[in-house]
């Protein structure tokens, strides 16, 4: 296994953490590259969960008191995986890809996959990430068959079936409490406990996409994402290089209008609006990082920005500081 797949398969690994600051959030999140960034500055407050249970099986979640754009792309090695995302206090009006989160919803996506979730307001996202071998073993056990659609390509699972999604919710409720109330020392220890646990997702998890209405996303929203990772992927490229829109367009070879709507439904915000976010979340990377002689002005002109009270408006907004604020933090000295 890699590095990645031992941190999320390995059975003797646990860690539950709480964070002020959405860098180390997404620096936690387990699985892939993560970027969180908030939407409209709260007192921000997340929290990390990952409970490897053995056998190809782990349970992860993320959640924040504040409304967030949480963009991941999930890294995997040579043993394919499936990562299955369901939420128990839906919010109305989050969305994942452009797919508004219902109750009765679960995605799920594989290791290459960017996909971005937006929302509203407080949030927890829970998450099976399981190898494909290990659910397609406990479906040919509990099914007969071994082939899944599910595995085949991201899909979207709608109008699950109430008792096996609530079924799935029980099982996971119930073992991250064993977590809480023993002690995950007490609980690693004991393999037959383990591999119990891990049987048991597997089986809820089978139970539940044998009997949901299972639909794969429709070319058009499979374009859409390709699309959208393409995009992010000219964006993060190259960091010292500012790309505008009519760049973004000609290496993308895509038109303005379709960037302009693609972002729209995925981000709820216009093309020019998440450039400028992305910029903002670099700058602030600096901020966090500066190398010798670094000041405010310089990072807010190496990211685009030329006029330095917007550059701090905009920044205080997202981030509850101003930029300043955030270098004298790290360096303990105060800008002149």
């Amino acid at each position: 296994m890699t590095e990645e797949e031992e941190r999320r398969f390995s059975p003797t690994q646990f860690f539950s953490r709480t964070f002020t600051d959405s860098e180390s959030l997404a620096a936690s999140i387990p699985g892939g590259k993560v970027d969180v960034v908030p939407t409209g500055y709260r007192d921000f407050r997340g929290t990390v969960r990952l409970v490897n249970l053995g056998k190809g099986v782990s349970l992860q979640s993320a959640g924040a008191t504040a409304p967030v754009t949480l963009r991941t792309e999930l890294i995997g090695g040579d043993t394919p995986a499936t990562t299955f995302f369901f939420v128990p206090n839906p919010d109305p009006k989050a969305a994942v890809d452009g797919i508004h989160l219902a109750a009765d919803m679960v995605f799920s996506r594989s290791c290459g996959d960017i996909s971005s979730l937006r929302t509203a307001g407080p949030f927890e996202l829970r998450a099976v990430c399981i190898l494909n071998s290990a659910l397609r073993r406990a479906s040919a056990a509990l099914t007969g068959r071994e082939k899944m659609a599910a595995l085949e390509t991201p899909a979207t699972l709608k109008r699950a079936g109430v008792a096996q999604l609530a079924n799935l919710h029980s099982h996971y409720a119930l073992i991250t409490q064993a977590v809480d109330a023993a002690g995950w020392e007490m609980i690693a220890r004991r393999k037959a406990l383990t591999e119990f646990a891990s049987d048991a997702i597997s089986a809820a998890l089978v139970r539940l996409l044998d009997t949901g209405d299972l639909r794969t996303d429709h070319l058009a929203h499979r374009l859409q994402t390709a699309s959208m990772r393409r995009i992010d992927r000219l964006i993060d490229e190259d960091s010292d290089h500012l790309i505008g829109l009519q760049e973004l367009c000609e290496r993308a070879g895509l038109s303005l209008r379709t960037i302009e709507s693609i972002i729209r439904r995925r981000m709820d915000m216009t093309a020019h609006s998440y450039l400028k976010r992305r910029r903002l979340t670099r700058a602030r990377k600096a901020l966090l990082s500066p190398g010798e002689g670094v000041t405010v002005t310089s990072v807010a002109m190496d990211h685009g920005f030329t006029h330095l009270g917007r550059f701090s408006i905009f920044y205080r907004q997202m981030y509850g500081e101003s930029p300043s604020e955030t270098l004298r933090n790290v360096t303990g000295r105060q800008e002149g």
